[in-house]
């Protein structure tokens, strides 16, 4: 089995958009105001610009999402550091790993790789390092 994780691109927009929708039905019948349930084109094409987009492939076909968001990208944003904003896994392959997966360490020609927590530990490492202010209102 052929599987692959990368950033998105914006072509990939409509297939992330159709995994998030059917991934989040459960919480639309539920009636709950969660913005990536009701997501549109538009949005996930913004969401895949602004942000860090990951994708999970299986045998060439998107299974699962998530983004890191860096609030230096918003300045409304309500956290100083980077956060999970937006976690999703295709419902026909839920319970298969995909979503561990995505979130996984990985040796990549001899170099580890932990593909989110690295993203996000960098950042907090050099905050924790005093090599950057906490940003606070």
């Amino acid at each position: 089995m052929t599987q692959l994780i990368r950033l998105a691109t914006v072509e990939d927009a409509p297939e992330v958009m159709n995994l998030t929708l059917r991934a989040y039905e459960p919480i639309r019948e539920l009636n709950i105001n969660f913005l990536a349930a009701t997501a549109d084109l538009q949005l996930v094409t913004n969401n895949i610009r602004r942000n860090l987009t990951y994708v999970l492939e299986q045998e060439g076909q998107i299974v699962s999402t998530v983004t890191v968001r860096h609030p230096w990208n918003d300045p409304d944003q309500f956290s100083p550091y980077p956060f999970i904003w937006w976690f999703a896994v295709d419902p026909l392959y839920k319970q298969k790993g995909f979503g561990y997966e995505i979130f996984a360490e990985r040796d990549h020609d001899g170099e580890k790789i932990v593909y989110l927590r690295k993203v996000l530990d960098e950042t907090l490492y050099r905050i924790i390092e005093n090599k950057e202010p906490i940003v606070s209102n």
